[in-house]
């Protein structure tokens, strides 16, 4: 939130225009739909399947790829479904925007 009162993130824009080389399928997808758990994108590690082991260690990055290959469980903002990869995302928008972790 001190990046949206910098005016250098805004919770309505795409996550596309934070993340350029993020698939076509989140092109509708905010930032406020991934703070909320709004966004569609399924959970990596809780889902009816995991998308990963959870006996590995990933990178941010790594995760990013994995979910990228995804379909989304729901349309933006269609209903709320709690995921622990929005805030994955969102950790790789923080970077991206500011260069740090």
């Amino acid at each position: 939130m001190m990046l949206v009162e910098q005016g250098k993130v805004a919770l309505d824009e795409s996550v596309a225009k934070y993340l350029p080389n993020s698939p076509p399928a989140w092109k509708d997808i905010t930032v406020r739909h991934l703070l909320t758990h709004a966004s569609g994108v399924p959970d990596y590690a809780f889902g009816p399947t995991p998308l990963v082991d959870l006996r590995h260690d990933y990178t941010e990055d790594e995760v990013v790829r994995i979910l990228a290959r995804q379909s989304l469980d729901f349309p933006p903002g269609q209903k709320r479904s709690y995921s622990n990869s929005g805030y994955v995302i969102l950790g790789a928008l923080i970077r991206e925007v500011t260069g740090k972790r």
